[in-house]
């Protein structure tokens, strides 16, 4: 098998189709990005290695910008999510990250609902199985 291509096969073992994992890029400015609406976990697990999301406040935002992600699963094992916080807003107004209750584990093994991102921090998240799956961020 090729890990970069997500691969379908009939009952009697012929492949019906492939596709190439390929990353993606999301670009978020001045909104809150749910996500975990905008495509399934198995869309992730079939279509991609790696994906970036860029969050960005302009000089005129009012809240913060809130990336609600799905619940950790066997499904993400394979794939990496990095988010990107760009704060150009100048007041207390940032990036944080949703990862449903107590849904992630960050690097002091402390266990986490959200996390609130620096100015031009980058997060590199990926999922785990330590008995249950979640969300483990660096």
């Amino acid at each position: 098998t090729l890990t970069n291509y997500g691969v379908g096969f009939a009952t009697d073992g012929t492949v019906t189709s492939r596709e190439i994992k390929r990353d993606t890029t999301i670009y978020v400015t001045d909104a809150d990005y749910n996500f975990a609406a905008a495509i399934t976990s198995a869309q992730v697990l079939a279509r991609y290695n790696r994906i970036i999301i860029y969050s960005k406040l302009s000089s005129g935002a009012t809240s913060d910008n809130q990336i609600f992600l799905h619940s950790a699963s066997s499904d993400f094992l394979q794939c990496e999510i990095i988010i990107y916080s760009n704060d150009a807003s100048a007041d207390s107004d940032a990036t944080s990250i949703d990862f449903t209750t107590n849904g992630a584990v960050d690097g002091a093994g402390g266990t986490v609902s959200s996390y609130g991102m620096s100015p031009g921090q980058r997060v590199n998240i990926r999922a785990t199985n330590d008995g249950g799956y979640k969300w483990f961020f660096n």
